[in-house]
């Protein structure tokens, strides 16, 4: 955004192991955690512009302490640097983006009869994180929760995140199709 750029390399691999413990204090509210959400809070406020409420919206702990965080400073070297807004990101260096447009929509998916929100299913085990299987119809979170939350992006897909689409390969009855992730 500021000018410099990022190298793929699709057959690297990056990783971080952590301790089971940490040889450093934390100061402040909250202990690692608390840093944590300050600092994540901090690079919402910073780098997503308008984004950011998206941001808060779905991570409730950096948006406690957001009031907590002072970025000025951070704020005044962007703009010295006269780094690109983060629609510039989204348009021209992230265009398959999973966010929310004005032509798109982010929120839950009801059945109006049954009063229950489709629920994405959860990761497989073996270390994936990623949701697969078959979705099913849950009663509704009134907060915002991940496994109800879904985006239908400019494309006409509903997804629940950059690589996630909603599906309907099977069916229960030649009617029925059972919606899978």
């Amino acid at each position: 955004m500021c000018g410099g750029s990022v190298e793929i390399a699709p057959c690297s691999h990056v990783g971080h192991v952590f301790r089971k413990s940490s040889p450093y204090t934390f100061p402040g509210q909250g202990g690692v955690g608390g840093v944590l959400y300050r600092n994540l809070a901090r690079v919402a406020l910073v780098w997503l512009d308008d984004w950011s409420e998206f941001y808060f919206k779905i991570n409730s702990e950096a948006a406690r302490v957001r009031d907590d965080v002072t970025v000025r400073d951070r704020l005044m070297l962007r703009d010295r640097l006269q780094c690109h807004d983060f629609q510039w990101y989204l348009d021209n260096i992230w265009p398959g983006h999973f966010f929310p447009t004005k032509d798109g929509f982010f929120g839950k998916i009801r059945h109006e009869t049954q009063d229950r929100c489709l629920h994405r299913p959860g990761g497989r085990g073996g270390g994936s994180i990623q949701p697969t299987g078959t979705a099913t119809l849950k009663e509704c979170v009134i907060e915002v929760y991940p496994p109800q939350t879904f985006v239908l992006n400019k494309k006409g897909y509903i997804m629940t995140d950059e690589s996630v689409c909603l599906d309907a390969p099977d069916y229960d009855t030649a009617n029925h199709p059972r919606a899978r992730a």
